[in-house]
């Protein structure tokens, strides 16, 4: 016999299943990618919207009734994540020979991802065009889901220009096989027996049968929405969907109240959704901290090249967090667009609590909604980047969020548990020190300000973060022998220009986030005025911001977009403004008060709004997609090199990421980030120019003899007497069709593919 009691989890066991059922069978919005002649949309140089490396083709031409373009021998393009298309692939190209003169048909190659699909002949004749079709199972490269396709051919000389001419090519068409299946069969499960979990665990938050249906409605329908509507990015639709339940699950543990859980749910969600219509991202100085954490697992120690004991990072939680990763086989940019999209999330739940304590609900929703639709959070948050900018905050949040907490019970814990929280932080990032101090100071003038005298509290304060930082400290001290590490002493010069530099960085975070910051400043004058509840949290996050906001003023500021160094500001900056909401709605009738708050949060949007499209990876006239071309580029340049050097050949280049990463090659950064010489210059003129790029010396560097020095790192040295005598410049076709350009030692043999001006594709 059913007992009443066990209805709702029938009820929430039958539901899962039927999400199981239906995402089994839900199909997935057909895609497909057209490489064609004309018509195709060139964001800029051999790059449009879903295609990079576009190279090797002619101009567009026409014989009055195809458009076509002409190969040079070697045409090739990358496919912007291809793999995820589909399992089974069907590659359609149209293309012709159309020799003229009587000449032989040409050969023709097809290759995806390095590997012969197939050989066969192209028509000779003028004007026959043949449409080729083959089925491939995409092998992606172990670093990305990108399909880079190559059609290989003879060539015979134009008439005119003595251009070498391969094959015509009209079209080339990738698209799966079949209507593809929105979830693959686990993932299904999966999200089925997890939606029955988000109901139980709804029931035993003491959800109504009505607002559990609802939770597992709006679930269904995040799921299912994403796995239709998704197009090939670089995570997986699992990931993305599996987001969107996280998102549901946070919201039903934040509220009781179904309606306030589903607003939640949807403004979590956005961040999950911000990857797929703004796209994902990394930064090359990413690949810095991967490249340490690689050298650690190979037992060299956390080194940037073996032997050499250089911190040219200054995030050692996050860094030692992908020694474990890459420990079984994850690629760690991958993993870190995962962990940080989660991060995302934790920081948006956080947040909410933090503005919960301080404010009602309505402020606390108005608070979350600036937080997400935050352009700096969002894109070092959800959006990836590859850094320890979202965990570091996260870290930094949490114990803000221990501190203000308004529970006066076992104060000395909450005070330890503070302590080794940003302890943690200062592990992550060097400014978890000054938070830490900051807290100090705070905690000292309150007791002052309460005529208490006990060293308690500020003794479980300073063990908690003592117990965490105070070994790591030691041991990093003792391993690299300076006290800070390598990247501030290349950075930081302590120049008036420099603060002059950071007083623009920081007036220009002010204007873009102006909404946000008027908020937060009615929040704390109003709080001030009237000594209203929270006044020292209140305090606090004023005192926090204050120090902080000179502290990156004095250091000169950063130069990724949209403004990194205060990514940590923003949740305390969110949670003043949550503060400043609730004053200016707090004696407003319920009506006008739900229409004030509406509008608020409207104006937060708005303003964000161009700044969000601003951001967008595939905008080339924005700094996020030049960063990602950066990653882009140096990893071909890095993975040539890899290829085609012995293991012990020098590089230096001046972007020290993602080339030295790949490549598995000692480098020699020309920047100093990673070099002890460099990074200890006394530069006269330090903040007068790009931040981190202000330090060099050419003499010593070439005093190292590099084998090899990117065409991209080599602006210092052109017009070197010693340079100009020592290298040579060539250029080469690197592993993805791009054509890069390196500048070699002269006494180093000539690399075979560098030796012809054309490779000699065919056997």
């Amino acid at each position: 016999m059913i007992t009443r009691s066990a209805i709702p989890i029938i009820i929430a066991l039958l539901f899962g299943s039927g999400m199981a059922l239906l995402l089994m069978v839900l199909p997935r919005l057909p895609e497909r990618v057209v490489v064609a002649s004309e018509g195709m949309a060139f964001l800029t140089d051999g790059e449009t919207p879903h295609l990079r490396n576009y190279f090797g083709f002619y101009g567009a031409e026409t014989d009055g009734k195809k458009t076509f373009r002409w190969t040079t021998g070697e045409g090739s393009f990358v496919v912007r994540n291809g793999a995820r298309l589909g399992d089974t692939l069907k590659l359609t190209l149209r293309i012709c020979g159309c020799r003229l003169n009587d000449l032989p048909a040409p050969r023709l190659q097809l290759r995806v991802n390095g590997e012969m699909q197939v050989t066969t002949t192209a028509t000779a004749q003028w004007g026959a065009w043949r449409q080729y079709e083959l089925l491939i199972t995409p092998q992606q490269v172990a670093y990305s889901p990108d399909l880079f396709i190559e059609i290989l051919s003879d060539t015979t000389p134009h008439v005119d220009s003595n251009d070498p001419l391969g094959v015509a090519v009209a079209w080339v068409h990738v698209e799966a096989v079949s209507l593809q299946r929105a979830f693959s069969f686990p993932a299904a499960i999966s999200f089925g027996l997890l939606t029955s979990v988000l109901l139980l665990v709804a029931l035993w938050r003491g959800y109504t049968l009505q607002g559990m249906v609802l939770i597992a409605g709006l679930s269904l329908v995040l799921v299912a929405t994403q796995g239709i509507f998704y197009r090939s990015h670089a995570l997986p639709v699992d990931i993305l969907a599996l987001g969107l339940l996280i998102s549901v699950g946070l919201a039903i543990m934040l509220s009781h109240s179904v309606w306030v859980a589903a607003t939640i749910a949807v403004l979590l969600s956005a961040l999950v959704l911000a990857i797929q219509t703004l796209g994902a991202w990394m930064l090359d100085d990413a690949f810095i901290s991967f490249r340490y954490a690689r050298n650690a697992l190979h037992g060299y120690g956390f080194v940037f090249n073996p032997g050499e004991r250089v911190e040219g990072y200054t995030n050692f939680l996050w860094t030692a967090l992908f020694v474990p990763i890459q420990s079984v086989g994850i690629e760690p940019n991958s993993a870190s667009m995962k962990l940080t999209l989660l991060i995302a999330l934790g920081i948006a739940t956080l947040t909410f609590v933090g503005a919960r304590q301080l404010t009602d609900i309505g402020a606390a929703l108005v608070a979350l909604v600036l937080l997400v639709v935050c352009t700096p959070l969002v894109l070092y948050g959800a959006r990836g980047s590859g850094m320890e900018t979202a965990l570091f905050t996260l870290l930094v949040l949490s114990g803000i969020v221990v501190y203000i907490w308004p529970s006066q019970s076992r104060r000395s814990v909450h005070l330890f548990t503070v302590g080794a929280l940003f302890g943690l932080a200062a592990m992550t990032r060097p400014e978890g020190v000054l938070v830490g101090g900051v807290t100090g100071l705070h905690l000292l003038w309150s007791l002052w300000r309460d005529r208490r005298i006990a060293w308690q509290p500020v003794a479980a304060l300073s063990v908690g973060f003592l117990l965490i930082f105070g070994p790591y400290y030691i041991w990093r001290f003792s391993y690299y022998g300076y006290p800070l590490p390598n990247t501030f002493y290349a950075k930081v010069g302590g120049t008036g220009a420099q603060a002059f530099r950071g007083l623009f960085y920081a007036a220009d975070f002010a204007i873009a986030q102006a909404p946000l910051i008027a908020f937060a400043l009615f929040g704390g004058i109003m709080t001030a005025r009237r000594r209203a509840a929270h006044v020292g949290a209140v305090g606090f996050l004023v005192l926090l911001l204050s120090i902080y906001t000179l502290y990156i003023i004095a250091v000169g500021g950063d130069h990724f977009p949209y403004y990194r160094f205060f990514v940590p500001l923003v949740p305390p900056l969110v949670l003043l403004a949550a503060v400043g909401v609730a004053h200016f709605t707090r004696h407003l009738s319920p009506r006008l008060m739900i229409s004030v708050l509406v509008v608020c949060a409207a104006l937060g949007v708005t303003w964000q709004a161009p700044q969000l499209y601003a951001s967008r990876t595939l905008n080339t006239d924005g700094q996020v997609w030049g960063e990602n071309s950066v990653v882009e580029k140096n990893r071909e340049i890095g993975l040539w090199l890899g290829a085609h050097t012995t293991s012990d050949t020098l590089i230096a280049t001046g972007i020290a990421g993602a080339l030295p990463f790949y490549s598995e090659r000692p480098v020699l950064d020309a920047l100093g980030l990673n070099d002890l010489h460099i990074a200890h210059l006394e530069v006269p003129t330090m903040g007068q120019g790009v931040a981190g790029s202000e330090k060099t010396d050419v003499a010593y560097i070439l005093s190292q003899r590099p084998g090899y020095i990117p065409h991209n790192s080599a602006g210092v040295f052109r017009g070197d007497p010693t340079f100009e005598s020592m290298y040579e410049s060539m250029t080469l076709r690197g592993p993805e069709g791009r054509g890069i350009k390196l500048y070699r030692r002269v006494d180093l043999p000539v690399p075979v593919t560098a030796q012809r001006d054309t490779l000699d594709v065919l056997p």
